[in-house]
């Protein structure tokens, strides 16, 4: 009987230490989402989603979503490194949006800074330099990038 009730505690513990750590991370969460900060977040947790984001994306396989998060990354990374070269602000803005009637899921970068095309870019294979570029061609359906008025607008469906 008493290891039954020690086994008894030491579940209840393992569960509130669990419970205990993701309250901490979703109160992380909740404090960066009020400093309106971009956050890209995959979880079961709807109803967390929903209370912390501007836009939910529902409906996408973790395949998908794991190539959303890659061309978002790819997009990012390149702009600061192309478009921001040796600047601490940039402005950058990612639309995120899924159409259930095509299954298509579109993302659209809007920045400012030096005209880049990172899809005219091809991967260096001595220094692996534009590897982003290849990445999000492969990935993509459909894509284009244009620059208008000072911005670089590249839309890029999955």
């Amino acid at each position: 009987m008493h290891l039954f009730l020690t086994i008894i505690a030491l579940v209840l513990v393992l569960v509130l230490v669990a419970m205990t750590v993701t309250q901490i991370l979703w109160q992380l969460i909740r404090m960066l989402a009020k400093q309106k900060l971009t956050m890209l977040i995959v979880t079961h947790e709807m109803n967390f989603a929903r209370e912390v984001a501007d836009r939910v994306l529902y409906g996408i396989d973790s395949h998908r979503a794991y190539r959303l998060q890659l061309c978002c990354e790819e997009l990012i990374y390149s702009y600061f490194d192309h478009s921001y070269p040796q600047q601490d602000e940039v402005d950058i803005k990612i639309a995120i949006t899924y159409a259930q009637t095509n299954d298509n899921i579109e993302i659209e970068l809007i920045g400012g800074g030096l005209a880049y095309d990172i899809l005219a870019e091809s991967a260096n294979d001595e220094s692996m330099t534009n590897l982003g570029a290849d990445i999000i061609r492969n990935t993509a359906k459909l894509s284009s990038y244009d620059y208008q008025q000072g911005k670089n607008i590249v839309k890029i469906t999955l």
